[in-house]
């Protein structure tokens, strides 16, 4: 061994040929060997430069290591989901999507790790709050729940807490099934008995939804000042797209905004109380008008996917369709959005046979 670098040797093989290495522990104690070169092709002063610059970095790699595992261990699940909030809501996600993924992370992943060191949460850990909420049928949710883990295992990763989101990224994701959901003719004409006439804004957007296939996004978000009522148009300009849309406004839709804005030229067309200004969430609304209505397990997208079906089944065109509701692209909307209802299939079954008068047997 070398009197001025610990660790530093020379092995010397059967065929006679001789290289330099170092013995020495890394980050997680273990002895580890690094071969440096063989004693032929570098010399000693410049072999033990070499060792010096491996120490160091094996050091700076136990110290880093050593800072994560106490960051670590004064870091819980329920600190870390905080951080992971507050920086998904400062990099611009919409107040919706923040609610959801608050509301899911609250339910589902905080009452079971949220006191938890993070060094004590293993992947089989992560793994269980996934799958119990799958095993529920809720795949989707189940999904979201998923990438909410694995952002925050990876803002952990960022800060120092912890050296690898691998644990997270391992969890297996879920096939989702697109939902397919129409509304009948029967329930449609129920639903728009209830909410047609309510003063209720949860029941009035629900409205706004079905008559323009909005997304609720859009609709609880929509300035008064983006409708031109003299041209019949709705100028959107906050779409998940990105992009700003024109969307032609029915008779109906028009009058509808301007019985909501009621007077109003300027501010949000469904205010509120809260953080954003403006509605967030009307599920208790729709809800309420469900059950009045007798309408059975539909969601307010349901309500964009019918009025596109609605739409397609009367006629227009597949372009038209699309400027209306702002898809990105034909496919996405034929293939998630536009679906034969029964009462249409109903139909073309009844004109697979020609219909023909029964001849009667002359007697």
């Amino acid at each position: 061994m070398d009197a001025a670098v610990r660790g530093l040797g020379v092995r010397i093989r059967t065929n006679g040929r001789a290289s330099y290495y170092l013995r020495t522990t890394d980050s997680r104690s273990k002895n580890v060997k690094l071969l440096l070169g063989e004693t032929s092709n570098i010399r000693l002063e410049e072999v033990r430069k070499l060792a010096g610059i491996k120490l160091k970095e094996l050091r700076e790699s136990t110290e880093g290591t050593r800072e994560a595992t106490r960051k670590a261990q004064s870091m819980t699940f329920g600190k870390l989901a905080e951080e992971y909030l507050l920086g998904i809501e400062d990099r611009g996600r919409t107040a919706t999507y923040l609610t959801d993924t608050r509301r899911m992370l609250e339910i589902y992943a905080l009452p079971k790790l949220g006191s938890m060191p993070l060094l004590d949460i293993d992947g089989p850990a992560l793994e269980r709050v996934v799958r119990d909420l799958r095993r529920t049928g809720k795949i989707y949710q189940a999904n979201r729940l998923r990438q909410a883990l694995i952002g925050c295992w990876r803002l952990a990763t960022r800060r120092g807490y912890l050296l690898s989101s691998a644990i997270a990224e391992n969890i297996e994701r879920s096939t989702e099934q697109p939902r397919k959901r129409v509304l009948s003719e029967a329930e449609v004409e129920r639903l728009w008995y209830v909410i047609e006439n309510s003063p209720t804004p949860g029941h009035q957007a629900a409205r706004l939804i079905l008559l323009t296939t909005s997304r609720r996004s859009e609709v609880l978000g929509a300035r008064i000042e983006d409708f031109d009522l003299d041209r019949g148009v709705w100028i959107k300009t906050r779409t998940k797209t990105g992009r700003v849309a024109e969307v032609a406004l029915s008779r109906e839709a028009r009058e509808l905004v301007e019985k909501v804005a009621k007077g109003r030229t300027e501010g949000w067309l469904f205010p509120s109380t809260g953080k954003t200004g403006h509605l967030v969430e009307i599920k208790k609304a729709w809800n309420t008008a469900l059950k009045l209505a007798e309408v059975p397990s539909a969601t307010l997208h349901d309500l964009r996917r019918t009025a596109a079906t609605r739409m397609l089944e009367r006629g227009a065109s597949v372009a038209a369709v699309m400027q209306a509701g702002n898809w990105s692209s034909p496919s996405v909307l034929l293939r998630n959005y536009a679906h034969v209802s029964v009462e249409v299939q109903r139909e073309a079954a009844e004109n697979i046979v020609p219909k023909r008068t029964p001849k009667v047997a002359e007697g």
